[in-house]
């Protein structure tokens, strides 16, 4: 298999962007991919401490995998913690926990994670904490989200505003006059 020369590579791009149609269904894939990425961020707004709903149960394990964290109970029931709401010291109190300890939380009902974990003698999630790290997380994707919509709408004008026309390169023969007598 032959290795594509970078100038290939860039006339396979330059194609693309001259053809109206692919510039069109990129533009519109762009620009919904940036609504994925908005609207998909709603349901981690943050609550009032009033909309959270309240549990509460005999602790029995916390599990960390990949990028998942549950809270298991003694009655069946678990609850997710926000990944990125989480630090090594609350990894490490949530891991040092006697199991039957009962624990208190509220959660988000919009996504079902947990927003506020404590004890009966201390906090170790605090809701106004995890409200705002969930927000600036998300506020990432959304940032994303926009500008994926905007480069949709600047490749929709780039299609209505820039010419689709193949550049030809002029190229110029030197013709070079024999004589006869010259082999």
């Amino acid at each position: 298999m032959k290795k594509q020369k970078s100038s290939e590579r860039r006339s396979f791009g330059n194609d693309i962007m001259k053809s109206p149609l692919a510039v069109l269904v990129i533009a519109i894939a762009g620009i919904l991919l940036g609504l994925i990425f908005i609207f998909s961020q709603s349901e981690n707004a943050p609550i009032t401490r009033s909309e959270a709903v309240s549990y509460s149960g005999e602790f029995e394990e916390y599990e960390v995998w990949r990028n998942y964290r549950t809270i298991h109970f003694k009655d069946g029931s678990t609850y997710d913690v926000y990944a990125h709401t989480e630090t090594q010291a609350f990894q490490d109190m949530m891991r040092s926990i006697e199991k039957g300890t009962m624990l208190y939380i509220l959660v988000n009902p919009n996504n079902e994670y947990v927003v506020e974990i404590r004890t009966d003698t201390e906090e170790l999630l605090n809701f106004e904490t995890s409200q705002k790290e969930i927000d600036a997380y998300d506020n990432g994707y959304i940032a994303i989200g926009i500008v994926a919509c905007f480069g949709g709408v600047f490749l929709i004008w780039y299609n209505e505003n820039i010419p689709h026309q193949r550049k030809h390169v002029k190229t110029y023969r030197v013709l070079t006059h024999m004589g006869s007598d010259q082999a």
